[in-house]
């Protein structure tokens, strides 16, 4: 009985023990979801702190103007930037700034008596509220744009390397080439989003063009097996082309050449059939006045015209002789 017991509270400690080491891990893992959402980065990437102290301001100005002196090309954005970071951190007070002057040494000293002496400068228009968060904010787009500048003179670099490989291997690169100056033109005037884009689309474009020259190469070499391999059929083919081509294409032209007379023939009878009309309008119902008798007839006399001189051309065609003019009966001239 008491062995049974015993069993029986082991048993228990245990269970109380393995319920409490799940909690315990639930908490931990609790605890890091907590730990991780807590960490808030900003639309540049970047940790955002929930409090910016004037030093750590004063610290990323100094650093965003060392961001600036490494960037290559034209920085007037990020000196604008940099003023605007500046002015945030001076403040619309310049006696917490003025007593820093005083107390300070070395390079912390120059940093300070320049922001003094913007301070001094800036128009009242242009004075901000102290904003070590926004200080914070603006040289960490500064140091944004410096990444990004760096990243798209590696890109332009791996661009133009293609582009030389492609136009080497005979491959027409104009169109990416055309885009991968306009691509540098934007970074030169630090319109950098639209420079990323630029080189995507020509990167995209060179990569187009090398797919279509394989492709065209690919059915180049096709074609030379397949004439490599059915030689002799293509030859025979051409050999009865020779041989029997001009009669086929005499028949062809035959028989084309009598459809043709048989509806110009049509024609000249409707034509005739016309003029006997017009002028029965004219001097028999009297519905036609001179003038427009004389533009009908005369429009139909030129078409009449036109097929004489085309149906001998296709009796010679036939091969059959060439009639004799003859008048139709029934038809007035008129003079």
């Amino acid at each position: 009985m008491f062995l049974m017991n015993k069993m029986y509270f082991v048993c228990g400690m245990l269970l109380v023990l393995s319920v409490f080491g799940i909690l315990l891990n639930i908490n931990g893992i609790t605890g890091n979801v907590i730990l991780e959402e807590t960490e808030i980065r900003n639309e540049f990437g970047f940790v955002e702190p929930d409090k910016v102290s004037r030093s750590g301001a004063l610290d990323s100005l100094i650093e965003a103007k060392d961001d600036i002196d490494e960037m290559e090309g034209s920085v007037l954005f990020v000196n604008d930037l940099l003023l605007d970071a500046k002015r945030n951190f001076i403040g619309e007070d310049l006696g917490e700034l003025k007593e820093e002057v005083k107390i300070a040494v070395g390079l912390k000293k120059d940093h300070l008596e320049g922001l003094l002496r913007i301070g001094k400068e800036t128009p009242s228009y242009d004075v901000k509220k102290q904003n070590y968060k926004e200080v914070f904010r603006l040289t960490q787009l500064i140091k944004f744009k410096k990444n990004q500048v760096f990243s798209i003179i590696d890109t332009i670099s791996l661009v133009e390397s293609k582009e030389e490989d492609y136009r080497k291997d005979k491959i027409d690169t104009s169109e990416g080439l055309g885009i991968l100056e306009e691509a540098k033109k934007s970074f030169e005037e630090e319109r950098y989003d639209e420079a990323e884009a630029f080189l995507k689309e020509a990167d995209l474009r060179l990569d187009k063009a090398s797919s279509e020259s394989k492709r065209l190469k690919g059915l180049i070499n096709l074609s030379k097996g397949f004439f490599v391999k059915y030689w002799w059929v293509i030859l025979g083919l051409i050999v009865l082309g020779v041989i029997f081509g001009p009669g086929v294409v005499k028949k062809v032209r035959k028989k084309l050449a009598k459809k043709k007379l048989l509806e110009l023939r049509m024609e000249l009878q409707t034509l005739n059939r016309l003029i006997k009309k017009a002028q029965e309008d004219r001097f028999k119902l009297k519905k036609l006045t001179k003038a427009s008798y004389g533009i009908r007839v005369d429009r139909y006399k030129k078409r009449m015209t036109e097929i004489k001189h085309t149906i001998p051309v296709l009796e010679g065609i036939l091969g059959k002789k060439v009639k004799k003019k003859v008048k139709k009966r029934g038809v007035l001239e008129i003079k």
